[in-house]
């Protein structure tokens, strides 16, 4: 079943989520207590609203999504601790393409996002993949995703993926009127509603 995010009684359970599902992503890679800080101060933002697919009292899969984009972005960046900036430096190090993925997301899609009329963005889209469930998830959350901003009244809204998912990029690549601008890690997604 599919229902509104709760930040009290959902938070815990999508930080877990997502730091089991994508390990390798850039804020996963910076620990859970990043992750926990991010996904915590964005879904307080008025703007700030999701779904979570449960069955039998578990989070199976979740959206979380945004009507102000700059708020959103602005709101991750001030997520940042010491720690965390150091931890950035140390990846950086060792793996080269940590830090181009990291530019490219501070930089280079926000120049982007820029050039298109809207403030709708697309924050997360996790499932749990062990799950049976998982597929009849991802597409429930991304459906209710299309609705809630038809319903805002958003033509359409935008989407920032990494490459390396094997789930959602194939997905998107399927649907009609999606439109793609592909970086050296982050793929930018114009989804037309």
């Amino acid at each position: 079943m599919i229902i509104p995010f709760n930040q009290k009684e959902h938070l815990n359970s999508i930080v877990d989520l997502h730091y089991k599902e994508l390990p390798w992503s850039t804020i996963s890679r910076l620990g859970k207590g990043h992750l926990f800080t991010v996904y915590e101060r964005i879904t307080n933002l008025p703007s700030t609203f999701g779904f979570v697919w449960i069955i039998d009292d578990q989070v199976i899969g979740f959206t979380l999504c945004s009507l102000n984009s700059k708020e959103l972005r602005k709101t991750i960046q001030t997520s940042f601790s010491i720690k965390d900036l150091k931890n950035i430096l140390k990846l950086s190090i060792e793996e080269p393409g940590f830090i181009i993925s990291a530019l490219e997301t501070k930089f280079i899609i926000p120049f982007s996002l820029q050039k298109i009329d809207t403030n709708a963005e697309w924050i997360a889209w996790v499932v749990d993949r062990s799950h049976p469930s998982s597929r009849r998830a991802a597409i429930e959350c991304f459906f209710r995703t299309n609705i809630f901003f038809r319903e805002k009244g958003q033509l359409f809204y935008i989407a920032q993926g990494d490459k390396r998912s094997k789930e959602s990029n194939p997905f998107l690549n399927m649907i009609k009127n999606v439109e793609k601008k592909s970086f050296f890690r982050n793929n930018l997604y114009v989804i037309k509603l």
